[in-house]
């Protein structure tokens, strides 16, 4: 702790000086705060980079040459002027460039770090001084690291943990390669591969966190060697498919780099979710996280909705208590005609129902995709992609995103519905971009994310719920500015359901806040066995409950137990805001998996478990170490009456708990009721 203040003193005024030199040219520039400095170097080579990294606890990064990545076209040229680190700052951020040339195509890096937290931002833009050319691939950025270490991601979908020792492999690769997405999908039901673009690498030095804004293919590459681990994050060919005219410019992916110091699990994941949060509140203006109860149409009737139905629903809305009503898909005329469907409801009746909501505080939602349009074959207007891309599910084609000033149409979509139906919820849909478009991938999902920050800027007080392409589309970008992912298609219920809410929940909650993780209780009016309800409702609470049924079928024995399970929500959900928990993932060995959050005084605790490989009876021992010290303590166990304990020890001797043969699940809450002497 000592060395905190010392590095800080440095730091500032090394930061101070480069500021001076910064108005002239520069080719040492260091960026800093009261957690990390930066220090910008240019090498033997004339090469920019990042010489150091240094956190409080000491280097995470460094580096006495420029890695060895290459522009996109080749070798650098032997002779080029002088490159310089420029200074350029704000109240919210310290930025720094440099450029170089490769012929006739410029190449600017980018380093920006905020000033109030540990968070540094890196991106790469490429100006072209020439003739219309292709760039093959586009670099994001490369490092070399100390050697060792171990890198962990999550798979894409499934948000299963995976972990890679640097140096059993000669390269670790990371990938998500959407264009080559039939290749990862060969066949219906096949597996879903693929990583998500969040990942730390974990050394004895502690913990640097990434994650990378794209929301299209991406590779990155760790190869392990005896003096150094060399990192190199691109988009691959595939993934790029970029022509720059004479004198344009693009900037690429930004990737996020956030060094944590080592510590506890739950304490190290806790600081990546806040500095995350934070940098999102600061960038654009959001509404304040919460973990609403959401109903949704679409797993009782899907594209058969009607005016009966929408009615039905909203009149059985009041036992339940939801925060959000969402109308999926099958309300309006047509893709593209954002008005009710003429067929389904008489004039007014659509927006007289939603009023309803409005009056009882209840969020309205509506889901649209707005990238998509119905036009006949012969119609087919410029801001139609050419040679065009049609999905058959939308019966519409896909616009032009790159160049048909898609930013102005989308906030011009998102209004409309605002101001003529009152929409706060909005659920977007966005599928994968395909090969061959007319502006090529690259820029057509830059365009996409132009116009959704657009979006996010214009509605600070809309919840926006990430939709894309059914989970597929979770990145760093999308975390910024949605309120909630829902991370699965899905249309099972009941056993085989919860199973796999509790295995894709726990997975994506070791990387996501528990607030952004959406799970569905799908037909929950078709469950009877009481039990199987429980466990049901319980595996959609690990993050942000939404159920999607119809909620008039719902026997009154089946809706008191629903009702039940609502109010255990509540309770939990005041943990989770604080978002310290230790998660127990499911492995095949594993008799019970399970959650614990806790308050960040170290004082309450919350705990869902789960019975996952056993039948019979499961004897558990509850560990409870982010509870700070001894006292007396009530557990309260959701099964049976709750009953008075003194816990002695809880944070090294746990809760010895009993899940019945039978018993599914189990619900505690741990809250001291005496300080300890």
């Amino acid at each position: 702790m000592k060395v905190r203040p010392a590095i800080r003193r440095m730091a500032a005024a090394v930061w101070l000086m480069s500021c001076i030199r910064a108005e002239a040219q520069t080719q040492s520039l260091i960026l800093s705060n009261d957690r990390l400095s930066v220090h910008l170097a240019v090498d033997s080579r004339n090469r920019p980079f990042i010489r150091e990294i240094t956190s409080a606890a000491g280097p995470v990064l460094h580096q006495t040459e420029a890695p060895g990545a290459i522009p996109p076209d080749g070798p650098w040229p032997e002779s080029d002027p002088p490159v310089y680190w420029w200074l350029n700052e704000d109240s919210l951020l310290q930025r720094a460039y440099a450029s170089r040339r490769a012929g006739d195509l410029e190449i600017i890096w980018h380093v920006a770090l905020f000033k109030n937290m540990e968070l540094i931002r890196l991106s790469m833009e490429l100006i072209n001084h020439g003739q219309q050319r292709s760039i093959r691939w586009f670099p994001v950025w490369a490092a070399d690291w100390i050697p060792g270490g171990v890198v962990h991601g999550w798979q894409a979908l499934t948000y299963e943990p995976r972990q890679d020792h640097l140096g059993k492999e000669p390269v670790v690769y990371f990938s998500r390669t959407y264009s080559s997405d039939r290749q990862e999908r060969p066949a219906r039901g096949a597996p879903f591969t693929g990583q998500l673009p969040f990942w730390y690498l974990q050394t004895e030095r502690g913990r640097c966190y990434f994650s990378l804004d794209w929301s299209g293919g991406w590779r990155a590459e760790w190869s392990a060697g005896r003096e150094q681990t060399a990192f190199r994050l691109f988009l691959p060919e595939e993934e790029t498919q970029l022509t720059l005219a004479p004198d344009e410019k693009i900037t690429g992916p930004t990737l996020s780099l956030i060094p944590v110091a080592t510590g506890a699990e739950r304490e190290m994941r806790s600081r990546w979710l806040a500095v995350r949060d934070q940098a999102a509140r600061v960038r654009y203006t959001i509404p304040t996280p919460f973990f609403p109860l959401i109903y949704n149409h679409w797993y009782s009737v899907r594209f058969a909705l009607s005016a009966a139905f929408l009615k039905n629903q909203i009149a059985a809305l009041t036992p339940y208590g939801f925060d959000a009503f969402v109308v999926d898909a099958g309300w309006y005329e047509r893709t593209g005609d954002w008005t009710p469907s003429r067929e389904k409801f008489a004039a007014g009746e659509f927006e007289q129902e939603l009023r309803k909501l409005k009056q009882w505080n209840i969020l309205v939602g509506l889901w649209s995709c707005p990238w998509l349009e119905s036009v006949g074959a012969d119609e087919r207007p410029d801001y139609i992609d050419q040679p065009g891309f049609y999905r058959e599910f939308m019966q519409a084609w896909a616009l032009d995103l790159a160049g048909c000033d898609f930013s102005s149409r989308l906030t011009g979509h998102v209004r409309r519905l605002v101001e003529d139906y009152g929409m706060n919820w909005w659920k977007y849909d966005q599928e994968f971009l395909g090969d061959g478009t007319r502006a090529g991938k690259m820029k057509n999902i830059a365009a996409l994310q132009t116009s959704l920050a657009a979006v996010r800027l214009a509605f600070p007080d809309l919840s926006i719920e990430n939709c894309m392409s059914g989970g597929r589309m979770i990145n760093g970008f999308t975390d910024a500015i949605s309120q909630s992912h829902w991370i699965r298609d899905g249309s099972a219920n009941g056993l085989k359901h919860s199973r796999s809410n509790i295995a894709e929940a726990l997975g994506a909650v070791d990387f996501l806040a528990p607030y952004k993780v959406q799970r569905w209780t799908n037909r929950i009016d078709e469950i009877h066995d009481p039990e199987s309800l429980r466990l049901y409702c319980r595996s959609a609470m690990i993050g942000t409950w939404g159920i999607s049924a119809d909620l008039t079928k719902v026997a009154a024995a089946e809706q008191r137990i629903i009702l039940q399970e609502v109010e255990n929500y509540r309770k939990i959900n005041i943990l989770k805001a604080d978002q310290l928990y230790d998660v127990i993932y499911p492995t095949e060995g594993r008799a019970w998996c399970g959650i614990v959050y806790y308050s960040r005084a170290g004082d309450r605790a919350a705990a869902l478990l789960f019975r996952w490989n056993a039948d019979e009876e499961i004897k558990v021992v509850l560990g409870l170490p982010g509870l700070k010290d001894t006292g007396i303590y009530k557990v309260s166990l959701t099964n049976e009456a709750g009953e008075w304990r003194r816990a002695g020890k809880p944070a090294t001797n746990g809760v010895e708990l009993v899940l019945r043969k039978g018993q599914l699940s189990q619900i505690i809450l741990v809250g001291k009721t005496v300080p300890s002497p």
